[in-house]
């Protein structure tokens, strides 16, 4: 087991260190201390960890050729490259790349001059001759800085000389913009002084060295990105650290083609002694993305034309990590750590028997699952947390941005309106400020500055004294007004204190003419935007504040402090961010998801009492087999070490006891073993070949085979082998054996134990689970298997088999006549029969009571089954002597052949129980083969079945009356309830196709219950005074229900018969099949006043003694006797008859079924006094039955 353990363990191991995945990542320039980070993780093996396998390509060919990261990119040949602003310049050529870190937050380019060309401010640009180099982000850069400050690019001269400091020396460039770590190092090589100017502090913040890669590559491997950023990180956290380790390194290690310093290594230590500058690591988290600052460039460069359009949000991959994610790898290794060490030591300690040890495992295990799965819960919260809040952000930045767009658009219309109207009047500027200001509530108040001094104002009240302001003089507004005009689009800045109180956003619009088919400047419009109501209108409340946090990029490009919420907040690297555009400028907003709910502590303390709850039943339940087995062990011990007393024992018990060598030979034999193998005492083998004489050689191959493998490993086996004596009868014998030492000999020592007895009981209590106890016939589980065998049989060799069917018919009657002695012997002796009229190869069982079961394999015809049939009626219809009764049987069969009635076991016993039900129906003592009609005939039955429960259910069977009428009178005396059932469609179904089936099904009880109790509502409910009563028919089934239906239907007739006269209608059938329990229900009924009529008299098979016997007060002439009046002189002379006798017992009588006019006369002439028939009037509902006994009674009042 152990090397189960070690071989599983060490599989799982080598399967998750060789599961690596390939990245290549591209540098943008050569091998150099720029790229410390990536060497770094690649070293330390960061990467490998991670599951990696990362190939670092120089940005420099071999043949000093530079290579494009983002053609790299886009061809595929490598999934990650390092770049700046050339991620969004590849974004506008169509190279669907994304961004994944920024690890440089500021650039490393820099402008540089030699002293004597002046160059301390952006100005000082104008007119010089600049070398840009081939870096596409230094000329981005210089672009940037010349548009920021209005420098037309006319005014400097771009040279094609290289970016470095020998072409400044060489007077071929009054200045350069070139990689500040390059420069200044060949600066110092030359001993020169330069002059350098910075972008960053004339802000443009470009971001320097970050990666990208392509859309498809992190959408198909998010998790390899993942991991591979959370490498990096640490590498470069590894680099920043160990400056001078890792500087060295590259120096020896990374080859260069273009630049070759003289002192590369002092190269490499000069840029490590600055790079902190541009990471700004601690104070900023390592691959900290700024969206919005991103997106601040991306305006600037398309402000320089280098961007045709703004790229979306789309460009910043879902994948971003910071300086976080250390944890996450102990995580993925904590499965592989379960598997390769608690497992197998769990199996040693268990192997051993040291329970302290295992349950101190189990205990640690326990703690680290547990860990594990808080981990799985922790992250499905944070995720959860994180989809609420950004929803929550995402609602409040549309809402906000919505505002403002309608706000600046309603302004950008002022302004409109303006330029169509420049010499408009104050009351004209004011009748439309007014309209306005119906339409949108955020906005303060409008001021028109014609000439930039402000000249309107509305509402003029509170705001007089900004009349006349020059915005020119105002040192404050000034660079923004005048970015208003040089850009001619509508900006927004602030948010700046109101003198009338609160804080607003000012938005400002140029107002441009034409005049003289030219187009003037007439000045600006602004409006301030209310910040309060901006808030409000857009679901940030003023306590938001420690979660929601809002600053602006302004249309100066400067990033404003935060005006709402925390600082802090964007410090955070778990926040969410969105940003919107707002006035030429954008805005970022920031919220903090809620990562501790109180769901995520209730979840916490259900995992840990669930791990540990389990953790103890699994240490109790170790504690308790610990216990078994170290008794057993004490016990089996104490047996070996006992062995006199074990020899006198032995004898009594049948166990025997000997010794054996690694040799084979026997050391010690017991005499109980010779008397275990014979019958006679028989001498002492020498070694265990001698026992060929009692074993067989299979058998005695075995035992040798354990007994040399018990030497081999020292594990004890435990051996069954039966053997045959003298007289031929097989028994069982055990051998038990054990390794152990004795004076340092090695032995095998063992019982025998004859297990006769347990062998038989086995086979006994199987015989028993598989074949009936009454006839030794099989069951249905045997005969179930039997027939899957035949079946896989018939399979292979293409051949028919049959299943049979067998009911016997009546069988009923005769355990009730004759009791069960008697039927239990028939059952016997017809198994007998069937069993002979069959192949030995063919299996008969008995499958339930009186049904049989028959399979008929390797079928040639159908012919032959229909022989087999013709023998099994045959035997069974010849008459059976049970004792001193002699009974005639018969049968009804059921036949489905394979394969075209089915091709599985189920399929085909339901097919022939459907063909025997068939021949049940017909009649019995028959035979039918199945037939697709007659399946469908069974699922039109169970689905009127399934119909009939639910209608039933739903009180959906209505009642429908029949007059009962006085034929001398006319008048309605009373009525017969009948159950009618009322398809969808408004037809109805037949009542001898529903009542015929829940006879079968028993549902009967059901409805006449359901009957009897809507009957008595309705007729109580019209007929209140109880003139008319009611009779209802009873089947034979609910006299001898065992569910209480009986009860609850005579406690409902005693409760009814109160208010209304009750007839219960019962048949012939009902009277002979019970008679003291029929007997005793209906004396309770007549106590109860309730009268009794016998339905369909004539018709069946009781005595005319039950007329005397029972209480009977009505007799209703069955209409099989009524329709043959006037046409059939014996019916008529019965008809006679019955009326004769029911006068002279003092009974009525109902005539059934009068159709014709001449019955009704000569039932009349008869003395006949009841009569119902469909000539008198035919079931109706409630509603027409009533008018009906209005109607008979007004003619007999009439009469």
């Amino acid at each position: 087991m152990l090397r189960k353990f070690a071989f599983f363990a060490a599989l799982l191991f080598c399967q998750g260190v060789a599961a690596t995945d390939k990245i290549v990542l591209q540098l943008r320039w050569e091998h150099e201390f720029q790229f410390a980070g990536y060497y770094a993780a690649q070293w330390q093996g960061y990467y490998a960890d991670a599951g990696l396998d990362v190939e670092i390509v120089s940005g420099v060919k071999p043949n000093k050729t530079p290579i494009d990261a983002t053609d790299e990119l886009s061809e595929g040949r490598v999934d990650i490259a390092v770049g700046s602003v050339d991620f969004l310049l590849a974004r506008e050529r169509g190279v669907p790349v994304v961004l994944l870190a920024s690890f440089y937050q500021e650039s490393p380019i820099s402008f540089f001059s030699l002293n004597s060309v002046p160059l301390a401010k952006p100005d000082d640009l104008r007119g010089l001759r600049i070398a840009v180099g081939q870096r596409i982000s230094s000329r981005a850069e210089l672009l940037a800085l010349l548009q920021h400050f209005d420098i037309p690019q006319s005014e400097v001269t771009l040279v094609n000389v290289p970016a470095n400091v020998q072409s400044l020396r060489e007077r071929k460039a009054d200045a350069i913009v070139s990689f500040a770590p390059s420069a200044r190092y060949e600066a110092t090589k030359a001993q020169l002084s330069l002059n350098e100017m910075d972008p960053e502090d004339y802000g443009i913040g470009f971001y320097g060295d970050s990666l990208f890669s392509t859309e498809q590559f992190v959408q198909q491997h998010p998790d390899v990105v993942r991991r591979f950023i959370d490498a990096s990180i640490k590498g470069w956290r590894y680099a920043l650290q160990n400056k001078s380790e890792i500087a060295n390194r590259i120096s020896e290690q990374m080859p260069r083609y273009i630049i070759q310093y003289p002192n590369l290594r002092e190269y490499n230590l000069e840029f490590a002694n600055i790079i902190d500058s541009y990471i700004q690591y601690p104070q900023i988290p390592l691959g900290n993305v700024d969206i919005v600052r991103w997106q601040y460039m991306a305006r600037q460069l398309k402000a320089t034309g280098l961007l045709n359009e703004l790229p979306g949000d789309e460009i910043f991959s879902r994948v971003i990590q910071t300086d976080a994610g250390h944890i996450s790898t102990l995580f993925l290794w904590m499965p592989l750590v379960v598997l390769v060490v608690f497992v197998p030591a769990l199996a040693f300690t268990w192997y051993r028997k040291r329970l302290v040890l295992t349950i101190a495992l189990v205990i640690l295990l326990a703690f680290i699952i547990d860990l594990m799965l808080e981990q799985v819960v922790q992250q499905e919260s944070r995720n959860r947390a994180e989809l609420t809040a950004y929803r929550q952000l995402s609602t409040i930045a549309a809402k906000m941005e919505g505002h403002l767009s309608l706000s600046l658009s309603m302004l950008e219309g002022f302004s409109a309106y303006i330029a169509a109207n420049p010499e408009l009047s104050y009351e004209e500027f004011a009748r439309y400020a007014k309209e306005m200001f119906k339409r949108e509530p955020l906005i303060v108040n409008f001021a028109a500055a014609r000439n930039l001094i402000v000249n309107y104002v509305y509402p003029l009240e509170g705001n007089e004294k900004a009349v006349g302001l020059d915005y020119s003089t105002v040192a404050d507004q000034n660079p923004s007004v005048l970015k208003t005009v040089r850009t001619a689009e509508s900006l927004v800045i602030g948010p700046v204190q109101l003198v009338q109180g609160g804080e607003a956003f000012i938005a400002r619009s140029p107002i441009f003419y034409e005049q003289n088919q030219q187009r003037q400047l007439w000045g600006i419009i602004s409006a301030p935007i209310d910040a309060d109501a901006l808030f409000r209108q857009s679901d940030v409340s003023l306590n938001m504040g420690d979660i929601l946090a809002i600053r602006s990029f302004d249309a100066l490009g400067e990033r404003e402090a935060v005006f709402f919420g925390e600082k802090h907040i964007f410090d955070k690297p778990e926040r969410l961010q969105v940003s919107i555009p707002v006035g030429g400028g954008s805005w970022q907003l920031a919220i903090l998801p809620d990562y501790h709910s109180d769901q995520l502590l209730t979840n916490l303390f259900t995992l840990r009492a669930l791990v540990f709850f389990s953790a103890a039943v699994i240490m109790l339940l170790l504690q308790i087999r610990f216990r078994q087995i170290k008794e057993k062990y004490r016990l089996e011990y104490a047996m070996y070490r006992s062995q006199q007393l074990l020899e006198k024992v032995g004898h009594v018990a049948q166990i025997g006891g000997w010794k054996i060598d690694a040799q084979l030979n026997i050391v010690q034999w017991s005499e109980q073993i010779s008397r275990l193998l014979s019958t006679a005492t028989i001498p002492e083998p020498r070694d265990v070949n001698e026992l060929v004489a009692y074993l067989q050689p299979p058998q005695l191959g075995l035992l040798r085979e354990a007994i040399t493998k018990l030497f081999n490993d020292k594990n004890s086996f435990d051996l069954e082998l039966e053997i045959h004596d003298s007289i031929g009868d097989g028994r069982w014998l055990r051998f038990i054996g054990e390794y152990v030492q004795e004076d340092e000999q090695p032995l095998c020592m063992g019982t025998v134990q004859d297990i006769t007895d347990k062998v038989q009981s086995m086979r006994v209590i199987e015989r028993q689970a598989t074949f009936d106890a009454l006839t030794g016939l099989p069951n249905r589980l045997l005969f179930s298997a039997h027939l899957r065998k035949a079946l896989d049989s018939a399979r292979r060799r293409n051949e028919m088999l049959a299943v049979l069917f067998i009911d016997l018919d009546r069988f009923k009657p005769v355990n009730d006549n004759h009791g069960h002695a008697v039927g239990d012997e028939l059952l016997r002796q017809v198994a007998q029969r069937i069993s002979s009229c069959v192949r030995e190869s063919d299996t008969v069982a008995r499958l339930s009571g009186d049904e049989f079961g028959v399979l008929l394999s390797h079928v040639e015809e159908e012919c032959d089954i229909q022989t087999v049939i013709e023998k099994v009626i045959e035997a069974v219809q010849l008459p059976l002597e049970l004792g001193n009764v002699r009974i005639n049987c018969s049968c009804s069969i059921g036949v489905a052949i394979y394969p075209q009635d089915g091709r599985d076991e189920q399929t085909l016993i339901i097919h022939a129980d459907q063909a025997m039900y068939e021949v049940k129906n017909s009649g019995r003592n028959g035979w039918q083969f199945y037939t697709r009609e007659l399946q469908q005939k069974s699922e039109q039955r169970h689905a009127m079945l399934q119909a009939l429960i639910l209608a039933i259910n739903e009180n959906k069977l209505s009642c429908h009356y029949q007059p009962i009428i006085d034929i001398h009178s006319g008048q309605v005396v009373r009525c017969e309830a009948l159950a009618r059932w009322q398809r969808n469609d408004g037809s109805y179904v037949p009542p001898y196709e529903f009542i015929t089936l829940a006879e079968e099904s028993g549902l009967i009880n059901r409805i006449d219950t359901l009957m009897l109790e809507n009957a008595c509502e309705q007729l109580l409910a019209s007929f209140p005074d109880g003139d008319i009563g009611l009779s209802i028919n009873v089947s034979p089934r609910l006299f001898h229900s065992k569910d209480h239906a009986l009860e609850l239907w005579l406690e409902k007739i005693s409760r009814y018969s109160q208010n209304i006269e009750i007839t219960v209608e019962i048949t012939e059938r009902l009277i002979t099949a019970n008679t003291d329990k029929a007997l005793g229900v209906l004396s309770e009924l007549k106590e109860m006043g309730v009268k009794i009529a016998i339905d369909d008299f004539g018709t069946g098979y009781s005595s005319l003694g039950y007329l005397v016997r029972f209480p009977v007060d009505i007799i209703k002439i069955d209409i099989e006797f009524i329709s043959k009046l006037g046409r059939d002189e014996g019916a008529e002379t019965l008809v006679e008859t019955i009326l004769g006798m029911a006068d002279k017992l003092g009974m009525a009588c109902v005539a059934e079924g009068i159709e014709l006019s001449e019955q009704l006369t000569f039932l009349k002439a008869q003395g006949c006094q009841f009569g119902q028939g469909f000539y008198l009037a035919k079931p109706m509902p409630l509603e027409s039955f009533q008018q009906f006994v209005q109607q008979a009674n007004q003619r007999s009042d009439t009469n």
